[in-house]
């Protein structure tokens, strides 16, 4: 039996394409599943929306074991709509976690990643669990955390072997001008903790997996989404208490 948690908080406001059955808000979009690309890297279709899929390891490794992880990323209204579709493993699910709301280091657990940078190391960091937690930083420099654990608008729906979950990030997380992005996959328990990358790093080049590599990001020009489409939009005002570090 599949298992659907609602974590809307104004349902009337957006709509989830992934969810059909999971409660409101309605599924209104024309997009589908089928409509994530089954190719690793970015696509703008019709300036409307990117999709990716993860298929190596964090080192380049091909990674063939089960069908990759989806992302697709679009605007809806006010937010932009960031998607996932991945294999559910039921790894240990995170100790008093609690649907919809943030959990410190989700990392540790099964989740998906996204990073939206710009071009003075300013970033944002999303974390999506098959669990109904996320977790959403800032971050003024590489590894460097300056806000943590913000609200974030998230749906999860579970099946035997696959979950989706569909989040509405605020625009005023993201930084001033998105150049780049990369997205990571995390799965497994103990030896068998497996660390995926859509952008990964060299193969051979390190020894461990680290996400905060941001000079191995690709482009990505978030401002052809329609909450973006002016490419001079001014920082906003939670990140205009950041100043870039020099």
């Amino acid at each position: 039996m599949d298992q659907c948690t609602d974590l809307a908080t104004d349902a009337t406001t957006t709509s989830n394409p992934l969810q059909s059955g999971c409660g409101n808000p309605t599924p209104t979009s024309k997009k589908s599943n089928s409509a994530i690309s089954e190719n690793a890297g970015a696509r703008v279709r019709s300036k409307q929306y990117f999709d990716f899929s993860i298929k190596t390891e964090w080192d380049g490794t091909p990674y063939t074991k089960e069908r990759p992880v989806q992302i697709l990323i679009d605007g809806a209204g006010e937010f932009v709509r960031l998607q996932v579709e991945a294999p559910f493993y039921n790894d240990t699910a995170p100790p008093n976690g609690q649907s919809g709301q943030p959990y410190p280091k989700l990392y540790d657990y099964q989740v998906v990643e996204a990073f939206f940078l710009n071009h003075e190391d300013q970033y944002l960091e999303v974390e999506l669990s098959p669990h109904g937690e996320h977790l959403v930083l800032l971050l003024n420099g590489r590894r460097n955390s300056v806000v943590q654990q913000l609200p974030l608008q998230y749906y999860v729906k579970k099946y035997e072997n696959t979950w989706t979950g569909v989040a509405y990030i605020p625009l005023e997380y993201f930084p001033y001008h998105v150049t780049k992005f990369n997205a990571f996959a995390i799965h497994g328990e103990g030896s068998n903790r497996k660390y995926l990358s859509l952008f990964p790093t060299p193969e051979g080049k390190f020894k461990q997996p680290d996400f905060h590599r941001l000079e191995y990001f690709r482009k990505l020009d978030l401002y052809l989404l329609p909450p973006f489409y002016q490419k001079d939009m001014a920082p906003s005002d939670l990140w205009l208490l950041f100043p870039p570090r020099k």
